[in-house]
């Protein structure tokens, strides 16, 4: 696509996403005048999200210039969007999604402009990545008594919201940047680009993590890892694997009502035992950069104990399920 007929497109989507902009406003009885940009800014997301999806759907199906269709719409909705947020005093307590706004158009823009393997990296991800944004913006009009919230259909959404965004933009997000950083095709200002809009989503990732109960917070990660180890053609990797699995029976025996006594002791022995076993494995691969997270694991464990926090040590799970990841996957060869 030449800089005419992307200027074209984009504009023409732009104006089209205005209108719906304008459609939208609405005054909620006891709302200032800032509270309702806000409550217009998300319900222009939110039909921004339901559409995007549709196009995805479309995409995936094979339906022809869908993917020009797509991207052009996502970058006129984030022009209007950003306009609005930046009239108002909006912005500076949300640089980040000011800042998304601004990256997603310029990524987007930069693939409709190469096209190729560009475009197909885009909307690989920007188009399915809108999912978790149709629970998110449910979850906030409930949150704000906007509309009837039953604790049940509340409960579901924000399950659906949690799942959809650590699937989608983090998980999935992270194999499609893998591809892009792999496939030298690719030029690497593109891959940086890449990169920060994949890293942004996995700060939120972190966020909204936390929305889970304890018990989730502490186990999902390394049973996770314990599934991902299984898929490896390797004896090695599937007995790490199962010890990995190990974790996660004791970590959720544990963690489901945290006090101290013999299902503490238990976790912390186990973990022991298997980080211990990993860390042998390691050194005897001679995969120095897994060794370095373990070492960082093991920090983030005496500091959770030293300051008391929840979050300090779910750092000991990200590191150390990071760098069984790694080991999983560094020196494939090695471990068959």
């Amino acid at each position: 696509m030449n800089w005419l007929e992307y200027v074209c497109i984009v504009s023409l989507t732009t104006g089209l996403w205005k209108c719906v902009y304008d459609k939208l406003h609405a005054q909620i009885p006891g709302y200032s005048y800032y509270q309702n940009k806000i409550y217009v800014s998300y319900r222009l997301s939110t039909v921004n999200a339901i559409v995007t999806t549709l196009f995805g759907g479309l995409w995936w199906l094979g339906a022809p210039y869908m993917d020009i269709i797509a991207s052009a719409s996502l970058v006129g909705y984030f022009s209007v969007d950003l306009q609005g947020l930046m009239r108002f005093n909006y912005w500076p307590k949300h640089k980040d999604q000011c800042f998304h706004h601004f990256l997603s158009m310029v990524c987007i823009s930069v693939s409709m402009l190469l096209g190729g393997p560009y475009l197909r990296y885009c909307c690989n991800y920007a188009l399915f990545s809108e999912i978790s944004t149709i629970f998110c913006n449910i979850r906030w009009f409930m949150l704000k008594k906007i509309y009837k919230t039953d604790p049940v259909v509340f409960s579901i959404n924000k399950t659906l919201f949690i799942l959809s965004f650590i699937l989608i933009r983090f998980l999935y997000g992270g194999v499609n940047t893998y591809n892009i950083i792999q496939d030298t095709e690719v030029y690497p200002p593109v891959k940086i680009l890449g990169v920060l809009f994949w890293l942004l989503n996995v700060a939120w990732s972190f966020n909204i993590y936390m929305l889970m109960p304890i018990v989730i917070q502490m186990t999902a990660l390394s049973f996770i890892v314990s599934v991902v180890g299984m898929t490896i053609d390797s004896p090695l990797s599937n007995k790490l694997s199962k010890m990995e699995l190990l974790i996660t029976f004791v970590s959720a025996l544990y963690w489901y009502k945290p006090t101290r006594g013999w299902r503490r002791d238990l976790d912390i022995i186990v973990t022991v035992g298997v980080f211990g076993i990993h860390t042998a494995v390691c050194l005897w691969l001679q995969q120095w950069w897994t060794i370095l997270a373990f070492m960082a694991c093991l920090m983030s464990w005496y500091l959770g104990h030293v300051y008391n926090s929840n979050a300090v040590h779910l750092g000991v799970h990200f590191l150390g399920c990071f760098g069984i990841i790694h080991m999983h996957y560094d020196n494939i060869q090695n471990l068959r």
